[in-house]
């Protein structure tokens, strides 16, 4: 019976060192109280998570929104051809403005085709100089231009049009030698 005794021994021994090992491996209560917050943080972040993913439109939902898309954009149609109904939605109804062509006289004619007679001579960055200095007025720049075939409006300036006739009799000359 002896060694049955010094077995039980043992394991009573090997249990109070089990014993003592794990009470050693409790955590403390620092140690409790970090690891609780952490968890109520992912806790609270997985919550979030949730709430977000609640919010994420499904399919049949996207349906709904292009139909919505589709009503709106034949209301903006609509309204495009009936100023009262771009009122009532409180949009501006397209007014029919269209940009004023330049006035020229027969004069400003006359002396484009002076002009243009006296532009060919010269070489291309001459006339591009000699048409944005200020011995050509700007209407007369303008006939010179629709002697030229090129549309004008009262918008364009002095370089615009000293191009543009510039670039068309450069392309001419260009024409012409083919």
């Amino acid at each position: 019976m002896n060694k049955e005794r010094h077995s039980n021994y043992l394991k009573s021994r090997s249990f109070v060192a089990s014993l003592r090992g794990l009470v050693n491996a409790l955590p403390t209560d620092l140690e409790k109280h970090e690891t609780e917050t952490s968890i109520q943080l992912l806790i609270d972040f997985l919550g979030k998570v949730q709430r977000s993913f609640k919010t994420v439109p499904s399919s049949q939902d996207m349906n709904a929104v292009s139909q919505a898309i589709q009503k709106l954009e034949k209301l903006l149609a609509d309204a495009e051809d009936n100023p009262l109904l771009a009122n009532v939605i409180g949009l501006r109804a397209r007014s029919a403005t269209r940009e004023r062509a330049p006035v020229i006289t027969a004069e400003n004619i006359d002396k484009a085709k002076a002009a243009l007679a006296k532009l060919e001579t010269l070489p291309i960055d001459e006339i591009r100089s000699c048409l944005q200095s200020t011995s050509y007025p700007v209407p007369e720049l303008r006939a010179l231009a629709s002697l030229l075939g090129i549309r004008s409006s009262v918008r364009l300036g002095r370089d615009t049009l000293a191009h543009q006739i510039t670039m068309k009799i450069a392309n001419y000359r260009g024409y012409k030698r083919l």
